[in-house]
């Protein structure tokens, strides 16, 4: 049952449930409690349950006592969420590992020491409530594992990608929906981290860049048609070849709702609502 939770205590009673196994695993094991955090609305026990499973990766990722592990928590003014950091001094991964360690049966560890599930559950309880889990690595000299969990709130706030290769354009359009509020924007600068992001965590809106290198936003929109469970993401078109046959292409694919640069951003917004609307 979803109740309001102190993201803090939920760490300090992981944290003795793991006492034993951290105690085995460092002598350098530090906690940094964030003040006056919001309160989450959420289940204690499954969020128990993701910081549990990163203690143990972090101890496990130690190759002696020496060697830290830092437990963090503290709040996120501009995704206004509350962010639980475990970072580790261990052995690190390279960016293929990265890539994998959320797949269910994925592990770095030796067969018969674990399923390979832990992670594959804790990110799908991290979605569940509305988050994402972020990872940062380097073999040799450790990982950050950063939940970052909405407050409810920034939950109720339509959830906005950009994604636009053109920094100025891209920086414009995320500054007037935050400006108008209501909005919680993220942004990306191609094809392929829009993907990656619309398959961790789903947006309501989708605003797209048709010429982007690497994945071209037609084919970002193909990926959105052929997947059933991303068919309510709203998708604004936002391009400077008003006449290109890609433009066609995607009005053919359902995809009609389009804003021809430069444009005025009060006409942006305002295609934005009417679109929100439908």
């Amino acid at each position: 049952m979803n109740r309001p939770v102190n993201i803090n205590d939920v760490i300090k009673s992981a944290i003795t449930l793991l006492n034993n196994m951290i105690k085995r695993s460092t002598k350098n094991f530090q906690v940094c409690y964030g003040t006056k955090l919001p309160l989450l609305k959420g289940n204690r026990q499954k969020l128990e349950q993701i910081i549990i499973n990163l203690i143990q990766n972090a101890c496990q990722a130690l190759t002696n006592k020496d060697q830290a592990i830092k437990v963090s928590s503290y709040y996120n003014e501009e995704k206004d969420a509350v962010v639980i950091e475990v970072a580790d001094e261990g052995e690190g991964m390279d960016q293929e590992v990265i890539a994998q360690i959320m797949a269910p049966f994925f592990s770095t560890k030796q067969p018969g020491e674990g399923t390979g599930l832990g992670l594959a559950v804790s990110e799908k309880i991290v979605r569940d409530h509305g988050g994402e889990i972020l990872v940062s690595s380097k073999k040799g000299e450790g990982s950050v594992f950063r939940v970052v969990l909405p407050t409810e709130a920034s939950k109720k706030r339509v959830k906005v990608l950009i994604a636009d290769d053109e920094e100025a354009f891209r920086d414009s359009m995320r500054e007037a929906l935050e400006a108008c509020g209501g909005f919680r924007v993220e942004t990306v600068s191609n094809g392929v981290e829009a993907c990656v992001k619309i398959g961790q965590d789903p947006p309501d809106l989708l605003v797209l860049d048709i010429m982007m290198p690497g994945m071209d936003g037609v084919e970002v929109c193909k990926l959105i048609k052929d997947r059933s469970e991303l068919s309510q993401i709203k998708v604004l078109i936002v391009t400077g070849y008003a006449d290109s046959s890609k433009v066609e292409e995607l009005r053919d694919m359902g995809f009609g709702h389009i804003v021809v640069k430069p444009f005025k951003l009060s006409n942006f917004l305002e295609e934005i609502r009417n679109l929100m609307e439908r």
